[in-house]
């Protein structure tokens, strides 16, 4: 029940009611834009159930996004796709990671500042995304020709809290800064006992249920931040380029402390944008 009203509350304060008046008018930029971008991920990784050193490598990173945009708030969609493989001097292993994403995001512009002469919007607003990343572990034991093999995951769904400051230097022309912070998530990783846990092995058979269940967490708890600079410039007709770097961060304590996860990446990504 304390969480049901917590939920509404984060509904409830995020409603346009709830915004105070613009101190300066914005003006009327209503579009829509569909855009696609690749790139690569600089990850690093130190998941403790599959080892206790931190892996890292360059990863081939995707996204899509759609964006409707008015005068008063911006609707965004973004799928995004990573792949690839990580490794380390300290212990090498062949370690595949697969990672996937989808958010949605409704933020509010409460205020248009002016910054060296040119608008600065500033938004504010509530979402829900989910990520889910599945990590494939082989090794071999040369001295007995015997290979070492596991899985492990990491899945979260959350309501979010998403911040964004859009510059404008022209009409087409802008550079964007954007934050998103989970409020209420759902956490599912690996229990312990691999091949010993039933739930370890209904994951293992079907990947969908990554989507389901999960132990409850609050922001408080743990940590998940995405941050993200995009810079968008006009190409030609109703075409714009955009290049992209976003920052995750994300940690976990599950299923124990000496069974954690930490993990960053750094993503590069240039694209093009339609605007329609």
């Amino acid at each position: 029940m304390k969480s049901i009203f917590i939920i509404f509350y984060f509904i409830i304060i995020f409603s346009p009611a709830a915004f105070p008046q613009n101190s300066k008018p914005i003006p009327d930029e209503s579009s829509s834009s569909l855009g696609i971008k690749l790139g690569i991920s600089d990850f690093h990784i130190q998941d403790k159930y599959i080892s206790p050193y931190i892996f890292s490598g360059v990863m081939f990173s995707s996204a899509v996004s759609y964006q409707l945009k008015s005068e008063c708030n911006t609707h965004t969609v973004q799928l995004a796709f990573s792949a690839g493989g990580v490794d380390s001097d300290l212990q090498p292993r062949n370690i595949s990671i697969h990672a996937g994403s989808v958010s949605y995001a409704l933020t509010f512009a409460i205020d248009s500042l002016e910054a060296a002469g040119d608008p600065l919007r500033l938004s504010i607003g509530p979402g829900f995304s989910s990520y889910v990343e599945y990590m494939t572990t082989i090794a071999e034991d040369k001295p007995t020709h015997s290979f070492f093999y596991d899985d492990s995951w990491y899945s979260i769904h959350s309501l979010n809290l998403y911040f964004n400051g859009e510059y404008t230097i022209s009409k087409r022309q802008n550079i964007s800064l954007s934050l998103l912070l989970p409020v209420i998530k759902l956490v599912r990783r690996p229990e312990n006992g691999h091949y010993l846990n039933r739930h370890n092995q209904e994951i293992i058979n079907n990947k969908l249920k990554l989507f389901t269940g999960g132990k409850l967490e609050y922001i408080w708890s743990n940590l998940l931040l995405i941050t993200e600079i995009t810079y968008r410039a006009p190409i030609g007709g109703s075409f714009s380029f955009t290049g992209i770097y976003r920052f995750v961060y994300a940690s976990s304590d599950k299923p124990a402390s000496l069974l954690s996860i930490d993990m960053y990446s750094n993503n590069f990504l240039v694209g093009i944008e339609w605007l329609f």
